[in-house]
């Protein structure tokens, strides 16, 4: 897949008509990439304007490659009569594309349609598709204010990065609610994981809820803790709540088998560490962690640890006292019949 934000892919041509043939967009220049066909009249309709593009601001810092698509028997031949007839409307560089181009650029963006153009910044990065008379909704052309605003510095790169994200995140999410109403899990799960790859913070509960999905509903334990554990060390690395909230998931009722509660304890600890042990809510994940490892002393002075900094006046210091009281029930009994505690 290419989108907005990706580097652009090598240039390759079955033949260059008019410029200067080469493998790559000019770094330091911003590059307008217009696929057409001698027989699209949209296409040419948009010609004019890319050649006063072209003219204008070529000393500027502005290259503009016409990309034909045509095919059959003789497309160069087509691209060349056209040419020839229309040198008009078609001052820029022309290149006939070939199958890696056609595949690197216009399929790999998903195009279905010309004309249609891509905007590259000066750092090779792609900034911007669309159709090249398409509005800005402010009076001009999308494709002028993006091309031009990267010349002069006035265009922000993120904001067509913004507009992308969020034109993917609606598409998969009209996938995922489809999966969810035929009730298959397997798919929402791949929506989810598409959906965090977009944007993990924005889908962060959809983390979780793949997490207790495969932990309570399809009981794949081992495939959850993994996920779990590939999360905690790459998106939510620095997320101490997220972390924190996979801990309590992993400390439940589900059994996540021993790896899953020695990483339940693993990031409660390290999130509770983070504090210098004096968040509650956090000692509290841990203290639950432990006991559902088996760590029954190690839950019960947690749970000291944290009565000792509510005091004894605290509202929910009566609560965590009974929760203290289930430790030291569950590890009697435990000592009686020699069960584990979870």
């Amino acid at each position: 897949m290419l989108s907005v934000g990706d580097v652009a892919p090598p240039l390759s041509a079955d033949q260059w008509f008019q410029g200067q043939a080469r493998d790559a967009v000019r770094s330091g220049r911003v590059t307008v990439v217009d696929f057409w066909a001698t027989w699209c009249g949209p296409c040419i309709q948009a010609m004019p304007h890319l050649s006063e593009l072209a003219e204008t601001h070529g000393d500027d810092g502005l290259d503009v490659v016409a990309v034909s698509i045509d095919s059959g028997p003789d497309p160069a031949g087509l691209v060349e009569r056209f040419l020839s007839t229309r040198s008009d409307i078609t001052r820029f560089e022309v290149m006939l594309a070939d199958a890696p181009m056609r595949q690197r650029w216009f399929e790999a963006a998903g195009m279905t349609s010309i004309p249609t153009t891509m905007v590259v910044d000066q750092s090779g990065v792609l900034a911007w598709i669309g159709h090249p008379l398409e509005g800005d909704g402010r009076g001009g052309l999308m494709l002028d204010r993006v091309a031009l605003g990267l010349l002069d510095g006035s265009y922000d790169p993120s904001e067509a990065v913004n507009r992308e994200r969020a034109r993917a995140a609606d598409a998969e999410l009209a996938v995922m609610n489809a999966a969810w109403q035929s009730n298959d899990l397997d798919a929402a799960l791949g929506s989810i994981d598409r959906l965090l790859a977009i944007d993990a913070a924005e889908y962060s509960d959809l983390a979780l809820r793949k997490a207790e999905i495969l932990l309570y509903e399809l009981r794949r334990s081992e495939e959850a803790v993994e996920f779990i554990r590939q999360e905690t060390g790459t998106r939510y690395a620095s997320d101490s709540l997220m972390r924190q909230s996979f801990a309590a998931l992993l400390s439940g009722t589900a059994d996540p088998g021993e790896d899953g509660r020695a990483l339940a304890v693993e990031l409660a600890a390290g999130v509770a560490a983070e504090s210098d042990g004096q968040d509650r809510a956090a000692l509290l994940v841990l203290a639950e962690a432990h006991f559902a490892a088996g760590n029954t002393e190690e839950a019960i002075a947690t749970m000291r640890a944290l009565m000792r900094i509510v005091g004894p006046d605290d509202p929910n210091a009566e609560i965590y006292g009974m929760v203290v009281a289930r430790y030291e029930t569950a590890t009697a009994e435990a000592d009686d019949d020699e069960t584990p505690p979870w």
